[in-house]
């Protein structure tokens, strides 16, 4: 089944964390409104600036109050699941592991336990894993390589849009 609407990153979940609202109906990019229109429909909203546990519970909140047209997705099967129901698919992505403090128990946690389905390895600086576009232009570490396979793993897609070009190469 083709899907007519599908965006991989979209800031409206930190928007209206930080400046209120509801996924619903919001004066942000997007919201289940306007993207009714669009079903079957797709749409990843990125968890960035901090307070990770908050932002993702709020998604599946916001997903359990609208469960008639918006649904939380953890997988392409249920992507596809839902899509199939007539509903919009939200999934969670985080901008940046170091929300995540770089560190491999919380990424099996953000996985197993919010479903994450992908992760940007730095968001604008340099981090644990790798170097970031906007700072030094280092690669991979030893330890992100390993944070890279671990998401291979797990199913969680690593986004390379603010990581450095020599970190992109490495993965």
């Amino acid at each position: 089944m083709p899907i007519p609407y599908f965006d991989a990153h979209c800031d409206t979940l930190t928007a209206v964390y930080e400046h209120g609202g509801g996924l619903f109906e919001n004066r942000y990019h997007v919201d289940f409104n306007r993207l009714g229109a669009y079903v079957p429909a797709a749409q990843v909203f990125a968890v960035w600036n901090g307070a990770y546990e908050a932002k993702a519970a709020m998604l599946k909140r916001e997903c359990a109050l609208r469960a008639g047209s918006a649904a939380f997705c953890r997988s392409a099967e249920d992507v596809r699941r839902v899509n199939g129901e007539g509903k919009i698919a939200a999934l969670l992505s985080v901008e940046g592991a170091e929300q995540l403090d770089c560190d491999l128990d919380k990424l099996r946690t953000a996985r197993e336990r919010d479903g994450i389905v992908m992760l940007n390895l730095c968001w604008n600086s340099d981090n644990a894993l790798c170097g970031a576009a906007m700072d030094s232009g280092s690669g991979l570490t030893e330890r992100g390589r390993g944070y890279v396979c671990e998401c291979q793993r797990l199913g969680v897609a690593v986004d390379m849009s603010h990581a450095s070009e020599r970190t992109f190469w490495d993965a």
